[in-house]
């Protein structure tokens, strides 16, 4: 049972584990209007008078002993858990547990019996006052004095149950009760056994077997958050967090949701008393005390909380310069134990909001998912695509040498560019034309050269200019013949995609710039080869410009323009006359439509379009298992988002194709994409209260980023 974040007061004087209130206690009210135990007998010798509060599982009563004329309270079971084995054995190991303490310092059980009716009770000393979490409440903090003595009490009492096999497992302010004897003397007594687990118990065993985490979130240890077997250490841990809490005035490690709270105390080290309380005075001492009781690791903690308790009697005690610097050097080394990981990523689009469960608050709290959501994933599925690599050193000689040539060849053809214009302008005729066209067709050639050398060399900006000079040039004489216009077409369509290319390979990408290159270079396709049909297109040159197009209009958030060009390319691809026969062109192209259309939240369609890609990817076997896995979490996620029930599956398919990678080739899943499918794996898994799994796969998510 996880219980809200919230700081509970109790409320009442005898603490029923603080969570929401089962909707019987909702009914009937604090005050218990209305139910049927008040001013009746109860067990025989009991007159219940009054009903102090509820909790998840067990109401408590303020109650009368006839015979004895003394007050106690009595804790039951809720009438509708009285039908669940579970809830019967941990209430009747709450009662084992109590009976096992007799320490001034808890409070004592005196009774256990079930009734005739079937409800389970146990009697316990009636303990008037407040609870801690009641005090913090009105004051906030503690001073030091006060809280020096509390802890010391509450270290002794909790001491006592580990010496007798029992962890408390809950420990939190409003489990610790403040009371004062009649000498007014402050006393220390903690209530609530109901989730404490007894050291190697079959019983417990069988309680905890599912992996169930039990606890506060605010206070529970990492291994608790984890669903992890837990020893005495899990208890200094939480008692490390109400020390922290009612020295500062806050809870050392907090967030706006459950799931937030349990990871941070799996990854954070909270902020030290004075980044939480800037106006405290100098309590290194005890600060030190503090996060050594919540390191991380249990193996660094204290080991037994009677060398706690030992630490708090010395407080006091002066201490030689040599041990002061002692123990400044150990609080240092603490606060640096486990590293802060900030493991919020797009967290807040991927969760959007509380994900709690296992409580009746959690599930009231998740809202049903809106018809159009907003997307879980930010990541993109489908990088950029890359360049081919730069020439190396081995070529750098070569391209001096063609760069020399190039250069000379450059100059050769604007000189006959020059004399062919001086030519025609003296003497105009068809000859003198066609040679003037001759001699700028040969310009532009040498220019798209040199370019096509720089972009090899990934000189962008030098090869993006060269591009553009050589589509100048030929535009000087593109009207021309039919035959000199093909001729200009095809230098024009070869300039715009390798200007394309540079605007687009260049970092940053200018993907504007690109996408405007990309657009004319489709358009004198166009125009080519009498009235250009697209079913005509051969060459793989042409087909990495519709691809790069689509790409740099979908990386602009052009998703409805970026579409539109793609739903070419798999019927080009199909074609039964195409040269390229690649089929992962098809399933890629077919993946980016599907994208398209999750970004614009048509889901319908891209779920579609999804399953059309993920057909086109199994095609090519083992070869596309990194595509198919995307494309299987992008389903999964669809299908969670409109709550389709395939999530299961599809969520299952992609998780074990992705552990096969994670075997094989893990460096495949560090990437935003696969960080965000995890998260909304876990997200999945937390709505449907599989806490530890969710825990898994969001650690899982924060590999992706590494």
């Amino acid at each position: 049972m996880i219980e809200s974040k919230e700081r509970d007061s109790g409320g009442f004087n005898q603490n029923a584990e603080n969570v929401t209130a089962n909707p019987e206690a909702i009914e009937q009210g604090a005050a218990g209007k209305g139910d049927p135990l008040l001013n009746k007998l109860f067990a025989e010798k009991y007159v219940i008078e009054q009903r102090l509060g509820a909790g998840g599982m067990s109401v408590v009563y303020l109650a009368r002993h006839e015979a004895l004329n003394k007050k106690f309270a009595i804790k039951t079971l809720h009438t509708h858990l009285t039908a669940k084995a579970t809830s019967l054995l941990r209430f009747k190991q709450e009662a084992q547990a109590a009976s096992r303490l007799q320490h001034p310092g808890i409070v004592a059980m005196h009774d256990y019996g079930v009734t005739e009716n079937g409800i389970p009770y146990l009697v316990m000393d009636y303990v008037p006052g407040e609870s801690l979490a009641d005090l913090l409440n009105k004051t906030k903090s503690l001073d030091r004095e006060l809280a020096l003595d509390i802890f010391k009490q509450t270290a002794a009492a909790i001491a006592h149950a580990h010496h007798r096999g029992i962890v408390h497992r809950d420990l939190k302010p409003s489990n610790i009760m403040l009371n004062y004897d009649d000498d007014n003397a402050l006393c220390v007594k903690i209530v609530d056994f109901g989730v404490a687990k007894f050291v190697e118990d079959e019983d417990n065993a069988k309680l905890t077997q599912t992996g169930e985490a039990l606890g506060s979130p605010l206070y529970m240890s990492p291994e608790q958050c984890q669903g992890q077997p837990l020893d005495i250490r899990s208890d200094i841990y939480s008692f490390g967090c109400v020390m922290y809490e009612a020295i500062t005035g806050v809870p050392p490690l907090d967030a706006d949701s459950v799931f937030k709270i349990m990871m941070k105390h799996i990854h954070d080290v909270p902020p030290s008393f004075k980044e939480a309380r800037p106006d405290l005075s100098d309590c290194g001492d005890m600060e030190r005390i503090v996060f050594k009781a919540f390191t991380k690791d249990p193996a660094k903690r204290y080991q037994k909380m009677d060398d706690l308790l030992a630490d708090l009697n010395s407080l006091n005690e002066q201490k030689g310069f040599a041990e002061r610097i002692k123990q400044k050097f150990e609080l240092t080394g603490l606060r640096q134990t486990t590293k802060s990981i900030n493991f919020l990523v797009t967290i807040s689009v991927l969760i959007g909001g509380a994900i709690l469960f296992a409580a009746t608050y959690a599930l009231n709290s998740m809202q049903a998912l809106s018809v159009q959501p907003d997307l879980w994933s930010e990541g993109a599925i489908w990088q950029p695509y890359k360049d081919k690599p730069a020439i190396t050193e081995a070529d750098e000689e070569k391209h001096a040498l063609l760069s020399d040539g190039q250069g000379l060849f450059l100059e050769g053809a604007e000189l006959g560019v020059n004399q062919a214009i001086d030519k025609h302008t003296k003497g105009k005729s068809d000859g003198n034309r066609k040679e003037v066209v001759k001699r700028y067709s040969d310009l532009a050639s040498s220019k798209i050269t040199k370019a096509h050398s720089e972009r090899r060399h990934h000189e962008y900006e030098l090869a993006a200019s060269s591009y553009a000079d050589a589509i100048s040039d030929v535009k000087k004489y593109i009207d021309s013949t039919d035959l000199e216009r093909a001729n200009a077409l095809d230098k024009l369509t070869v300039a715009y995609m390798g200007k394309g290319d540079c605007e687009y390979f260049q970092s940053p990408a200018n993907l504007s710039a690109a996408a405007h290159s990309y657009a004319n270079a489709v358009q004198t396709l166009r125009q080519t080869k009498n009235n250009f049909a697209w079913t005509q297109l051969q060459g793989s040159a042409q087909l990495y410009l519709l691809l790069r197009y689509a790409d740099a209009l979908g990386m602009l958030g052009r998703y409805q323009e970026a579409a539109s060009v793609r739903l070419i390319i798999p019927k080009l691809l199909r074609s039964e006359e195409r040269e390229l026969k690649d089929g992962t062109y098809v399933a890629l192209t077919q993946s980016k439509i599907a994208e398209e259309e999750f970004r614009l939240k048509k889901l319908n369609d891209a779920r579609e379009s999804y399953k059309t890609a993920l057909d086109e990817w199994q095609k090519d076997g083992s070869n596309c298992i990194e595509e198919q896995a995307k494309v299987m979490a992008r389903i999964a996620e669809i299908d969670a988002i409109q709550n389709n029930t395939e999530h299961d599956t599809r969520f299952l398919d992609f998780e074990a194709l992705a552990e096969k990678i994670r075997k094989e080739d893990p460096k495949l899943l560090r990437n935003q994409f696969f960080s965000d499918a995890y998260q909304a794996y876990a997200h999945y898994l937390w709505q449907h209260n599989d806490v530890l799994k969710a825990i898994q796969m969001h650690q899982r998510s924060i590999e992706c980023q590494s």
